[in-house]
């Protein structure tokens, strides 16, 4: 269900408030880690997976590597 937040500036870093209803559903609360993730439909933030942090890795280095033929595939 999507909801609207505001971005706000708390101890001089910017913070994005996610409500307790939306956490309560994730099974998520304070000081759990999450995976913040840009996509082409905006930011999304998931439970943070070891095995998933271990894919996104390999994922980096590949993109690193193979960059250049990555971007004419897009074309």
């Amino acid at each position: 269900m999507p909801t609207t937040t505001t971005i706000e500036r708390v101890d001089g870093e910017l913070r994005v408030a996610v409500s307790e209803m939306m956490l309560k559903h994730m099974h998520l609360g304070e000081g759990d880690r999450v995976h913040v993730i840009e996509s082409s439909d905006g930011i999304l933030i998931v439970p943070f997976d070891e095995d998933f942090e271990e894919a996104m890795s390999l994922y980096d280095r590949g993109k690193a590597a193979y960059d250049n033929v990555l971007e004419q595939l897009s074309d």
